[in-house]
């Protein structure tokens, strides 16, 4: 995988530990909207020394090619998150899988922002890091994230009971799943 992809209207890129004031005003700016799908932080999470130990922690799973992390960037504003795709859990064979995570900024969201940047990921996790299977778990409530996925080509596979605890609360998840071969056409880059 690359630090950093271009679309049409996003730089998708690997953050290291010098950015940690970037993604702290991105997490305080969107803390409303995203604690109802998270769980729940430790009070230190806000904080520049919290997230650029996260930052350091990520570029070592990237380097190990056990997750990777995207944050999105507008290309008409280089200096502000809009979002962040990750890529975690990535298992080697017989596996060959990994689960993916996402989120938007609240006022960058509905803007296709997400789908363009995953049309672009998705290819490359399939084909660089030689997987078979994204797994994505979304909470039944959450209709935009439904929409996002299956609009990917990801099919429901089943309800997860209990699956993940939500602002401290253990909550159902549906599981949606797609297949390097389920649509052969979409998860190669010149198609998708």
């Amino acid at each position: 995988m690359k630090f950093q992809y271009i679309t049409d209207r996003l730089i998708l890129q690997v953050l290291d530990e010098m950015a940690a004031p970037l993604v702290l005003q991105f997490y305080q700016t969107n803390k409303d909207a995203f604690d109802q799908w998270e769980p729940k932080r430790p009070d230190t999470f806000y904080t520049t020394r919290y997230q650029r130990s996260v930052l350091q922690a990520e570029k070592k799973l990237f380097f190990s090619s056990s997750s990777v992390r995207y944050y999105l960037f507008e290309k008409t504003s280089p200096d502000k998150i809009i979002g962040s795709i990750c890529f975690y859990q990535i298992l080697n064979s017989p596996y060959c899988s990994c689960n993916l995570g996402y989120k938007i900024d609240a006022s960058h969201q509905h803007k296709g922002y997400a789908l363009e940047a995953l049309k672009t990921l998705i290819p490359e996790v399939f084909h660089t890091l030689r997987l078979y299977r994204i797994q994505a778990d979304i909470m039944p409530t959450n209709s935009a994230s439904i929409r996002l996925i299956t609009r990917l080509g990801f099919t429901q596979e089943g309800l997860m009971r209990g699956s993940y605890e939500i602002c401290g609360t253990r909550t159902d998840h549906i599981r949606y799943a797609l297949l390097a071969d389920d649509h052969p056409n979409q998860t190669t880059s010149n198609l998708f």
